[in-house]
């Protein structure tokens, strides 16, 4: 693997972090979500901290089927007959006392009886004549639920800042929470530019034009994260027009989301927009592979984030930099993505004054070993080579050549995960 000295050209990834993260204004207001509406809880970010009621479990419960006993009693005499006293079911507590050298037939979920610390599953006793012998050894608490295993009474449930997932929800319905106070939906618009671009939903007018492809991905990426957007208004390479559909944007949104335009050319324009309308820009042309032209501004707190035009850099910005801003809007705290080392399978080259972000599957080697290898072409705008990705291998800045067997990390997309 060969290096060479980082460049200052560019902005390298985590600097625009940095950048943005530092300046992010948490967007306010929220609303209360019921519980039992499910699609409208999960995914969003939750604007308090829910802490258990009380334990939870709230008493010591049985987790096998089994017999209940005294340990000391069995201890004191292990080929004890213990007469089995009571018979106690999930959700049928046993109001009385199992006395030492006795027992009690349970059943997975019920409240322990009193007066024992023990349960011996039903294939490790003995049955006969209405006692039981136990067949092995034990210890106290042996097959059994502490009160509190799950939540202590005063521990966290949910934390404010954090994205409702159905794990959560299962927990704050153990707990008896009916509903949760979420923050309020940002309000994102998105814009897609360019003479050549036409709506997806027509037919483009010959063979000078492209149908967008940004506007409704961006679409589908917002509402996999939980965020909404109005379908991508499609601006022509007019700087007044651009301005004026940027100063209509920021009138209504929290973000504004262009496609397209990002870079210097004759005509990319929304720098000149972001000038226009009073928009500070935060940083502009980026160290990474694709997505360098990117830029973003900020104006009262409102988000403008510039992507390039080409549809797998849209992507990669928004998986890498763009979701993690919009979740920061909503007070979630700012989080390192996922990267794990694995081996490569294939040779790059690479200029050493960006990171290069390559789409990429896992596949297993010869010898057995998980590796990693380019999936489909490599040009940014070949949409084709997302399909079937299982994330994205990072060729970090410095790096100018791979061979196979390098170690590089890789960012999982959430489609392989569990």
């Amino acid at each position: 693997m060969k290096r060479q000295d980082k460049s200052s050209e560019l902005t390298p990834l985590d600097i625009v972090q940095q950048i943005v993260s530092e300046r992010i204004s948490q967007v306010s207001g929220s609303e209360a979500v019921s519980l039992s509406d499910i699609s409208a809880m999960v995914g969003r970010i939750s604007a308090e901290t829910i802490r258990a009621p009380q334990n939870l479990p709230i008493t010591d419960n049985v987790a096998v089927d089994g017999y209940a006993i005294r340990l000391s009693a069995l201890e004191a005499n292990p080929k004890e007959w213990f007469p089995v006293k009571a018979t106690v079911r999930a959700g049928h507590p046993f109001a009385g006392h199992i006395a030492a050298g006795e027992a009690a037939a349970v059943y997975t979920g019920a409240v322990l009886p009193e007066g024992v610390d023990c349960v011996f599953m039903h294939e490790d006793c003995l049955l006969k004549d209405g006692q039981v012998q136990i067949q092995i050894s034990g210890r106290a608490g042996l097959n059994i639920r502490p009160a509190g295993e799950n939540l202590r009474q005063g521990e966290i449930c949910i934390a404010d800042g954090d994205i409702v997932t159905p794990q959560d929800i299962g927990q704050l319905a153990a707990a008896g929470i009916a509903q949760l106070k979420v923050r309020s939906k940002l309000k994102i618009a998105l814009l897609s530019t360019g003479d050549e671009v036409a709506s997806a939903f027509q037919t483009a007018a010959g063979n000078a034009q492209i149908l967008d492809a940004n506007g409704p991905m961006l679409q589908g990426l917002l509402a996999a994260d939980g965020f909404e957007a109005a379908s991508a208004q499609i601006i022509p390479d007019n700087r007044e027009a651009l301005s004026n559909a940027f100063s209509k944007a920021l009138d209504k949104a929290d973000v504004l989301i262009t496609s397209g335009g990002a870079s210097d050319g004759l005509e990319d324009h929304t720098q000149a927009a972001m000038h226009d309308n009073g928009v500070e820009s935060l940083f502009w042309r980026i160290a990474m592979k694709p997505g360098r032209p990117m830029a973003v501004g900020q104006k009262a707190g409102k988000l403008v984030i510039c992507l390039p035009g080409n549809p797998v850099a849209v992507y990669v910005c928004y998986k890498l930099l763009v979701a993690g801003w919009l979740k920061q809007m909503l007070g979630m705290p700012a989080k390192p993505l996922l990267r794990a080392e694995l081996p490569v399978g294939f040779q790059h080259k690479k200029r050493a004054d960006r990171a290069e972000f390559l789409r990429a599957r896992v596949e297993t080697s010869d010898n057995g070993q998980a590796q990693l290898q380019i999936n489909g072409r490599k040009g940014a705008g070949v949409i084709s080579s997302l399909q079937g990705a299982d994330g994205l291998v990072e060729i970090p800045i410095g790096i100018t050549e791979v061979q196979v067997g390098d170690r590089l990390p890789f960012l999982p997309f959430r489609e392989r995960g569990l």
